[in-house]
């Protein structure tokens, strides 16, 4: 029996790690970590026991967008995604533990050039209290070139650590490098802060770096707030929030709303229901709650609504605007 079908066969699931780390080498002869663990991610999803939908399911179940899905499947591990997230993946495609474990080890061992920004900030000690959960995404992220989404990885993080400085919020939140954005979850900061400081901070400076950037370089994201009670362990952070949230950024309606506008637009932003109700619409002077638009998110069997507003800049992003999501 070759290898492959020795892999796809039920053995895999009762597999053992000197198994996995075996064929590994018959599959990967001489490859580096990041090549190895490619080889492996791939493996994993070839032989997963459940369908694409079922695994999207799954991952969705975990907080992990179907976007995130599809970037590891195509083989893009190595822009510092946490192992945390990673894990997620591979857990929802039914891949078992003994893979998972091997997985890990060459995650650890490859080298990431932006690591240190990358770092996850300890999140102290969540026992459930309400949180402000912050999720950032670049737009049409994985259609550009390795070295556009390293310019790109870097101006995020610079554009938003500085939005937090500049609005007077410590930086020093949790955070956890999601590749094509950063999730962040805040305590002891009131939410008119975030929508109305620090949004305009990220608004202002990321149309400046359009201005500047050339080609692929330049980049829309998108911004997604919401509230509520946040756990944390030693792997990182749990909540139904967390999965909330991540259905906002990915709703079909905002990203259309966002792909759909004018030249200069470099920022949409949606807000959660309870966001909207309880904060924006108390600040009608200073954060506008007429200017958003109400949209309908489906979440499985269930709806949620949200609050959606786009940011103009004035830069010429022209090439922003053609990068659409996959």
């Amino acid at each position: 029996m070759g290898p492959l079908s020795w892999l796809r066969s039920k053995r895999r699931r009762e597999s053992t790690r000197a198994e996995i780390e075996n064929f590994l080498e018959l599959g990967c002869p001489g490859g580096s970590e990041l090549d190895r663990l490619r080889w492996l991610v791939d493996w994993i999803f070839r032989n997963s026991p459940h369908s694409y939908n079922t695994t999207l399911t799954r991952a969705d179940h975990r907080g992990v967008s179907a976007h995130m899905v599809d970037r590891l499947r195509s083989g893009d591990v190595a822009f510092d995604l946490t192992w945390g997230l990673i894990e997620r993946v591979l857990e929802a495609s039914g891949a078992p533990r003994a893979a998972i474990e091997v997985a890990h080890d060459l995650f650890r061992n490859f080298p990431r050039p932006a690591r240190a920004a990358a770092e996850r900030i300890p999140s102290g000690n969540l026992t459930g209290q309400n949180c402000l959960v912050l999720l950032t995404d670049v737009v049409g992220f994985s259609t550009r070139t390795d070295q556009d989404r390293g310019i790109i990885r870097r101006a995020m993080y610079q554009i938003v650590l500085d939005s937090f400085t500049a609005a007077g919020i410590s930086p020093d939140h949790y955070r956890e490098d999601r590749g094509d954005g950063i999730l962040f979850i805040i305590k002891d900061v009131a939410p008119k802060q975030i929508v109305h400081r620090l949004l305009t901070h990220i608004t202002e400076k990321l149309s400046r770096y359009n201005a500047d950037a050339e080609g692929g370089a330049r980049f829309k994201l998108r911004v997604a707030l919401d509230v509520g009670p946040v756990e944390s362990d030693a792997n990182g952070v749990n909540g139904q929030v967390i999965i909330n949230v991540t259905r906002l950024i990915d709703a079909r309606p905002f990203k259309q709303r966002l792909a759909k506008s004018p030249p200069g637009t470099c920022l949409g932003f949606i807000a959660s229901e309870f966001v909207y109700q309880s904060v924006i619409k108390q600040y009608p002077v200073q954060l506008f709650p007429d200017k958003y638009e109400q949209i309908s998110v489906r979440a499985k069997k269930s709806r949620l609504n949200a609050w959606i507003k786009l940011a103009p800049d004035t830069a010429d992003s022209e090439t922003a605007d053609e990068q659409t999501d996959p």
